[in-house]
């Protein structure tokens, strides 16, 4: 929605989900697949190819 244009900018790269709000859409470059197409995972995967784990701190 587009109350997330405010959160695209502090995190340096965002990438919105293809099924984004089209105001989100037109505002940020990097689009990656729907949520039910695991965008989120993918970008993920791309970005940590080793994997990544929580710390238990």
């Amino acid at each position: 929605m587009p109350n997330d244009l405010p959160m695209s900018g502090w995190a340096g790269m965002p990438y919105v989900v293809a099924s984004a709000h089209p105001s989100v859409l037109d505002a940020v470059a990097q689009v990656t697949l729907s949520l039910a197409g695991d965008g989120v995972a993918r970008v993920m995967e791309r970005h940590f190819p080793g994997g990544w784990r929580v710390s238990s701190r």
